[in-house]
């Protein structure tokens, strides 16, 4: 029975409808249990049937893949997309600072004042538990 209306997924679906992980496709793939076509070399496509026969073979039921998760829900990739997200503070200057703060009226320069405060105590709290990771 197909579970999947596309003839074809890519192999993190396919990960998904079988509950494992993509590198575990990937094994697959590699043992012969599934095939691929074409798609990109790290999340080629499969035929869905083939998931699905590997599936009964593998004795899991099949079932809708599980919803997605944010990535926010992660913490670990939580704390590295902020940390990408703030690298671009290189890209500021000085004055760039001082136009945007002459701008603001007095609640925006007071929220921001919160925001930066929380921001660098959070930022601080990062570099102490990354010195303390590499002694």
């Amino acid at each position: 029975m197909t579970i999947n209306k596309f003839p074809f997924v890519d192999a993190s679906f396919a990960a998904e409808m079988l509950g494992v992980q993509t590198a575990d496709v990937l094994d697959f793939i590699t043992e012969g249990k599934l095939q691929a076509y074409g798609g990109k070399e790290r999340n080629p496509f499969v035929r869905t049937a083939q998931v699905e026969q590997l599936a009964r073979d593998l004795g899991r039921e099949l079932g809708p893949p599980a919803p997605k998760r944010r990535a926010a829900d992660n913490p670990v990739r939580r704390v590295e997309l902020r940390l990408r997200a703030d690298a671009r503070w290189a890209d500021i200057r000085d004055e760039d600072i001082e136009a945007w703060a002459r701008d603001q009226d007095e609640h925006a320069r007071a929220a921001a004042r919160s925001v930066a405060e929380t921001t660098g105590s959070r930022l601080a709290r990062v570099i102490d538990i990354l010195d303390r990771r590499s002694l």
